[in-house]
């Protein structure tokens, strides 16, 4: 096979590909709204992905468990901006505390920067 032929079939193959796409790659222009990228979802997931190599590791159902329920806590402190550490460090002094029937809703974010120990950054 020529190596020109080639790369004009490679380019064929990458515009047709582009053509079909057309819609949704134009779609962000009918509403405002929409981003061009997902860069910031991509941003969102990333500790997920690197985090899951680590997870290759986890030797028991268990583990794997409480891996995902600390990333969860993390990005929840992320996403109410909240500094993770600090908020970890409230739930794990705060909770042993309550004993076994306590209301979640004690530790959403109003009432954490309600209740938290001064210096802890919210």
């Amino acid at each position: 096979m020529n190596i020109n032929y080639l790369s004009f079939a490679l380019l064929g193959k990458a515009i047709r590909y582009t053509i079909n796409q057309w819609g949704s790659l134009i779609r962000y222009i009918d509403d405002g709204n929409i981003q061009i990228d997902n860069n910031a979802a991509e941003r969102h997931i990333k500790p997920f992905v690197i985090g899951r190599k680590n997870w290759l590791f986890n030797q028991t159902p268990r583990g794997a468990n409480a891996s995902a329920l600390l990333y969860s806590l993390v990005q929840t402190a992320v996403a109410n901006n909240l500094e993770p550490f600090d908020y970890l460090k409230y739930l794990l002094t705060e909770l042993p505390k309550l004993g076994r029937h306590y209301e979640p809703e004690g530790f959403c974010r109003n009432n954490y920067q309600k209740r938290r120990p001064p210096g802890l950054q919210a």
